[in-house]
């Protein structure tokens, strides 16, 4: 009897923790969708390609990635691998260990050695155009017999170019890239409401804009400073013409109920998109629920404010 108490008692804990797992809004194991993969020299030897499922964490960028020898659903996680905007590394990273740990990931691109997968090839471009402004460095685990040795090896980029002091000097004055839309964002709202990331981009960047129209600059600020990649979302809605989206206003507000009947403005630009209003009326407590997770509920409370 005694020895059957700690399974049924296992199964328990275990069924708490997947509903408590989901239930909760926001988890640090969340967002790495962003399918890549590239061959990497391990221990001297070319290797791969590996499987990388990225995870944008900051707008600089800052990427964290975890590395898997296969796609199959129990692989084991083999190597780790950041990546940081060159903005970042080159001005707190030495030459030295810049030249024996980093990589550039433009001569990586460059190369053809990188495939960005699950993704429509303007969209491919767009995540490699963005990795290309970055440095990377990969922890390789080590394992012996199948179990990790406790080990940890620094993996390289193939066709990694150390650089001279002189090329590394002047690399620390490059212009950084402005952020584009958050991935994080715009990958949540295209899964959660079957849209495509394009559309996804664009509709935020429409009803952030709105909220602007209706704020004073102070609490957009605030808002602006909850969602990494405020300015690529702006500029990804679609311009509003103005006195052509008139006419449709009337049909608008009879097709969305009383209390969202501010999103009224935002027709135009979901229009375009080729989105109805009800993707904005679920789009909007989406946009608000993901400020309250980076910014808490205050900033959250201006955001909704604002778009009623």
């Amino acid at each position: 009897m005694r020895r059957s108490l700690f399974p049924t008692a296992f199964c328990c804990l275990l069924a708490a923790s997947i509903a408590w797992t989901q239930q909760a809004a926001t988890l640090p194991s969340e967002g790495y969708n962003i399918h890549v993969t590239a061959p990497h020299l391990v221990n001297g030897k070319v290797m791969g390609p590996f499987h990388h499922y990225c995870k944008v964490v900051s707008p600089e960028p800052q990427i964290i990635c975890l590395i898997y020898d296969s796609t199959e659903p129990n692989a084991m996680l083999t190597q780790v691998e950041y990546i940081m905007a060159k903005s970042l590394t080159r001005k707190s990273v030495s030459l030295t260990d810049w030249n024996k740990l980093w990589h550039d990931h433009a001569v990586e691109i460059a190369g053809g050695r990188v495939k960005v997968l699950d993704l429509p090839p303007d969209k491919a471009k767009e995540v490699a155009d963005i990795v290309a402004t970055t440095d990377g460095i990969i922890y390789n685990f080590d394992f012996s017999a199948g179990l990790p040795n406790g080990h940890v090896t620094m993996a390289q980029a193939v066709g990694h170019t150390p650089l001279s002091p002189a090329d590394y000097e002047k690399s620390k004055g490059a212009k950084a890239a402005a952020p584009g839309p958050s991935p994080e964002l715009v990958g949540m709202l295209a899964q959660n409401l079957s849209i495509t990331p394009q559309q996804a981009a664009g509709g935020a960047g429409a009803l952030f804009g709105l909220a602007k129209s209706r704020l004073s600059a102070g609490d957009f600020s605030k808002v602006a400073s909850a969602v990494p990649g405020m300015d690529g979302l702006l500029k990804a809605a679609p311009a509003s013409s103005g006195s052509s989206a008139l006419g449709s206003l009337g049909s608008l507000a009879s097709e969305l109920p009383g209390e969202a009947g501010g999103l009224v403005s935002a027709y135009e630009s979901f229009k375009s998109l080729g989105l109805s209003p009800e993707v904005a009326l679920k789009m909007a407590p989406m946009l608000s629920k993901y400020v309250e997770s980076k910014g808490g509920a205050g900033v959250a409370s201006i955001l909704s404010g604002a778009l009623k």
